[in-house]
């Protein structure tokens, strides 16, 4: 509970004016400002007693850049109207002070409209009870749980993002490919192979590499590869544009899994996770990995595919998700070879001037409002 200070210096006043001076007058506002706290306290107990506080939280899945509601149901289940009922949330800069007849209800809604996915905190509401005159409040502190809010993943983006055009046509290409579990021969290593299938024992017999063939079988084998170079959060102060360019990569995973296309989602980030998206759980895994993660790979895009080239190159399309730079659009042609597609969706291509003289890419330029505020 706390008291007003200009109550406390004027019923000081009054009290060494009794003390010192004596008399009717003196006494008088001395014996008013005991019974006025006594009013004051009788007030609050009474209105913190009559008083019912809900919090309404947010439910089911909140995305970034809907409109989210935090609410405050009030009920006034006294004979008396409350006055002074004070609201203060920190966290939203929000400040109201309302009143509430007798046998009344009130709502106090907080709206408020996240730009980037992540863990909101609203922090601490505190209601605060004051009695007519004000010279007493007692608050209450209502604890608030973190709200998790989610990029705003659309499925359909797939056919936004142009994909009908990769493959020749068709929506993705078929590849043959070997399966390592079946080994029927042996053949000479070619570049690209991958070591992990060269059988050594029988290449040191023969003094050359070896590889172990398996059964060709047929698979669309597809690999998403989102940039989270550091630089890429620091496009804009909110980070809008880093939240942009995962909302697509999300979004293009989805609506593939959606279409029964399985493939695999890796990040350029510290940890560079790997995520074998087939079934909805492992992308709901996905997403929740990626609502604390934010962009921070100190390492550039070319440094990451230099790193990882025998993993990429083992792939048959390889679909990356960064910056227009011209040393990653670079690096992402040195993948391409006879049996793969490299696409690289990148935003405002045509403005960045990173231009590739008969580049071997197939280029696609994201578009959206978050790529604008860079």
């Amino acid at each position: 509970m706390k008291i007003d200070l200009r109550y406390v210096f004027t019923a000081g006043l009054a009290v060494l004016f009794s003390l010192s001076v004596g008399g009717y007058v003196a006494n008088t506002l001395a014996m008013l400002s005991v019974l006025l706290l006594a009013a004051a306290l009788l007030q609050i107990l009474l209105f913190s007693r009559a008083l019912r506080v809900e919090l309404v939280e947010p439910q089911g899945r909140l995305e970034a850049g809907e409109k989210i509601r935090l609410a405050i149901n009030l009920e006034n289940r006294g004979f008396m109207n409350i006055p002074y009922i004070r609201s203060d949330a920190e966290h939203l800069g929000d400040h109201r002070v309302i009143s509430i007849p007798a046998r009344d209800r009130a709502s106090l809604p907080y709206d408020f409209r996240p730009q980037v996915r992540g863990i909101l905190d609203v922090g601490t509401v505190e209601v605060g009870v004051s009695d007519v005159l004000n010279i007493l409040i007692r608050r209450r502190r209502i604890e608030t749980h973190p709200v998790k809010i989610y990029p705003a993943v659309r499925s359909d983006r797939t056919r936004e993002l142009a994909l009908d055009t990769v493959g020749e046509g068709s929506l993705f290409r078929t590849y043959s490919r070997e399966n390592p579990y079946v080994v029927r021969e042996l053949r000479r290593y070619q570049p690209g192979d991958s070591f992990r299938k060269i059988n050594w024992k029988v290449s040191a017999r023969y003094n050359e590499l070896l590889v172990r063939r398996g059964e060709t079988t047929q698979e669309k084998d597809i690999l998403i590869i989102l940039d989270m170079n550091e630089k890429i959060l620091q496009m804009d102060p909110e980070g809008i544009y880093e939240n942009a360019l995962v909302t697509d990569a999300l979004s293009l995973s989805r609506g593939l899994l959606e279409e029964g296309i399985p493939h695999g989602f890796i990040r350029t980030d510290s940890r560079h996770p790997f995520f074998d998206i087939s079934t909805m759980e492992v992308f709901s895994q996905l997403e929740e990995d990626l609502l604390t993660q934010k962009a921070d790979a100190r390492e550039p895009l070319a440094e990451f595919i230099a790193e990882k080239k025998e993993f990429l190159h083992e792939r048959g399309t390889l679909l990356f998700f960064t910056r227009p730079l011209s040393s990653d659009l670079e690096a992402c042609e040195q993948l391409i070879h006879e049996r793969n597609e490299v696409v690289v969706f990148a935003p405002q291509l045509g403005k960045s001037g990173a231009e590739l003289s008969g580049s071997r890419l197939i280029l696609k330029e994201l578009e959206g409002p978050g790529y604008e505020m860079a």
